[in-house]
């Protein structure tokens, strides 16, 4: 398709720094490894996965404010907008060719693809700056990191972290010891993570209705799952 039809000019915009992440669940790979540099990058279509020579680019920094993939995402169709019409209005206005850029496999790196259902489990064990950002790579537009409250299945928005109280044994990770009508305050691994959204399968918020001492905990069986690899084909999901 790719040569009979568009005689190999198909050209796709990317997020990321190529050869860097290559692959599937942009954003959320992203937020998990704190990465804060954007890019618009124009490369060819070939026969691999984000593997054709780079056209143009162009690096920017996500601002602060953008912490969930619906975030980065609304921000980098923005800059893409901007970026392609520039690099358009750019090639009426010249008569040069585009000068390709072969892409190196040497710095290369490739992350499948996720999916909240099977990935978005949290670990009550990491560290409060790693499950911060874990719990915001499933947040919007995705269903949002899960665990268990009291035997059900809940998900979990709107977190951030706080350093006011003192500092928790390792033990107390995942109890509920503060409430505020609007968020609250669960023991974490270097710290306080303060949630504002914890829904059920329905999607009600659950937040009035929690108590002090009430516990957030995820089997150790979906702790394992969430490593396993899924593929996506024509009849849905294949681990």
């Amino acid at each position: 398709v790719i040569k009979s039809l568009f005689s190999n000019r198909l050209i796709n915009v990317h997020g990321t720094r190529l050869p860097q992440n290559r692959g599937g669940g942009n954003y959320s790979w992203r937020i998990l490894m704190g990465n804060r540099l954007g890019f618009s990058q124009l490369h060819m279509v070939d026969d691999g996965v984000d593997t054709g020579s780079i056209v143009a680019t162009e690096e920017y920094l996500y601002p602060p404010e953008c912490r969930k993939p619906i975030d980065f995402e609304k921000f980098s169709i923005m800059k893409d907008k901007k970026f392609i019409s520039n690099f358009i209005l750019n090639l009426k206005k010249s008569s040069r060719q585009i000068q390709l850029l072969q892409q190196s496999n040497y710095f290369s790196t490739y992350w499948p693809r996720l999916n909240t259902a099977i990935h978005g489990w949290i670990d009550w064990g990491e560290t409060i700056i790693s499950m911060e950002r874990f719990i915001c790579a499933f947040d919007e537009p995705y269903a949002g990191a899960k665990t268990t409250l009291n035997g059900k299945v809940v998900s979990l928005k709107d977190v951030m972290i706080d350093f006011s109280d003192p500092e928790f044994h390792p033990y107390q990770s995942g109890i509920i010891y503060r409430l505020n009508p609007n968020w609250i305050s669960v023991c974490s691994n270097g710290g306080t993570l303060i949630i504002q959204k914890v829904l059920d399968k329905n999607g009600s918020n659950l937040i009035k209705s929690l108590k002090e001492g009430d516990r957030f905990i995820t089997p150790v069986e979906k702790l394992t799952s969430r490593y396993e690899r899924i593929i996506y084909n024509s009849e849905g999901i294949k681990s």
